[in-house]
């Protein structure tokens, strides 16, 4: 019988969300919101988020520009290195 062993794992997989969402001891996800999940689509309010402030913002932004200098140093530094140790390796494979 094709496929028997992804239906023997699909419902594997059914059987551990459903042990995730009853949130018994051995659960993960214990703090589990069942009564947003139950609740019907119309009662449903959406999640409110903080607003963030233009100061955290410039932060943010200064620390993935610093990130992304320091990624693309490293990246230039190995491909200038490799690129070294692959011209020195053919010219002694030549000579």
């Amino acid at each position: 019988m094709n496929g028997a062993g992804f239906i023997k794992d699909m419902i594997a997989a059914t059987r551990s969300n459903r042990h995730l969402l009853k949130g018994d001891a051995g659960a993960t996800y214990q703090n589990f919101d069942k009564k947003y999940i139950t609740s019907s689509i119309i009662s449903r309010k959406a999640p409110v988020y903080k607003e963030a402030t233009p100061e955290y913002l410039s932060a943010l932004k200064a620390r993935l520009i610093a990130e992304n200098k320091k990624a693309q140093l490293i990246r230039t530094v190995l491909f200038i290195s490799s690129v070294a140790l692959a011209t020195a390796c053919c010219i002694a494979l030549f000579l």
